[in-house]
């Protein structure tokens, strides 16, 4: 009776914020307790902590949660001297999954305020980029970019890549803890000189899923000699004679060339450099062909 007694002339002030417990009651905690990554049929457990920073000795009890899902033992008035602490110790047992809400009021002296207690539906969510566009690439040759996954949500999740030719993914799956990365290499082989787009589809375990929109843009590379035929006139056997010329790259894309010999040519009498290379976008360079003939009639 002298619980209910003194429950009735208390004042009941609801959700305080921080400073304003601190003034009325000078106790500090924590605003709720809340549960996020959770699974259910496991046990969990954390402390509602007060922690008495008046100057006087403070008279403490509590109300327990009331939904089945929380726990807590059973609610003995308790002093708390000026500048120490007392744990709660509240148990979460969830059985579905669910959200689940309740609440710990706690009196002091003669009035009460209230700490939330919320467990959150684990979230399940990724990030990924809107869109990766590879630009101008070379006809026929394989060009590669990074694609990053971040895992934002709640729990584990495991990812995996749906892509349409000519585009492809390495891995094609990945699994992440929340706040881990996954990376991948998004391929691009175009094999005509035209305009690639495709949605890439990322597809979670839970059976949500995000798209990345792919772009790229074949382009055939172009290259031109200044000459098409050198010639070296008459030449001393042993002697060398070197001739310059410009090479370039006339397109929008790098273009990778290699020199071969002309079949039947005798090896040694010409020297071409170089014989192979990249040229970008526009980009020329010179080319050096260096005739040595050996004996005469080379």
């Amino acid at each position: 009776m002298a619980d209910q007694s003194a429950t009735l002339h208390t004042v009941r002030y609801g959700v305080l914020p921080r400073e304003r417990r601190k003034e009325l009651f000078g106790l500090e905690c924590s605003d709720q307790l809340e549960w996020r990554n959770w699974t259910p049929g496991t046990e969990y457990t954390k402390n509602l902590v007060l922690k008495n920073v008046s100057t006087n000795t403070l008279k403490l009890r509590y109300k327990q949660t009331a939904s089945k899902a929380f726990s807590m033992d059973f609610p003995e008035p308790f002093k708390l001297r000026p500048g120490m602490s007392h744990p709660l110790k509240v148990v979460f047992r969830p059985l579905k999954l669910q959200q689940y809400s309740d609440h710990i009021e706690v009196f002091c002296n003669d009035g009460s305020f209230i700490i939330l207690v919320e467990a959150y539906t684990p979230a399940t969510h990724i990030e990924v980029p809107s869109q990766l566009d590879f630009g101008f690439v070379p006809t026929k040759e394989v060009v590669s970019l990074p694609l990053r996954v971040k895992n934002t949500g709640d729990i584990r999740v495991g990812v995996s890549w749906k892509l349409e030719s000519p585009f492809s993914i390495e891995p094609q799956a990945a699994s992440m803890q929340p706040g881990e990365s996954a990376a991948f290499q998004v391929s691009f082989m175009p094999p005509e000189a035209c305009s690639y787009n495709v949605n890439a589809l990322c597809q979670l375990d839970s059976g949500i899923s995000a798209t990345v929109k792919i772009a790229g843009i074949g382009k055939f590379p172009y290259l031109s000699l200044e000459h098409s035929s050198v010639d070296f006139g008459n030449v001393l056997v042993g002697r060398s004679v070197e001739r310059s010329f410009r090479f370039g790259n006339h397109s929008v894309v790098d273009a990778h060339f290699t020199v071969e010999h002309a079949e039947g040519a005798e090896d040694g009498v010409f020297i071409v450099s170089p014989m192979r290379g990249t040229l970008g976008a526009d980009e020329y360079t010179m080319m050096r062909v260096v005739y040595t003939p050996r004996h005469t009639g080379t």
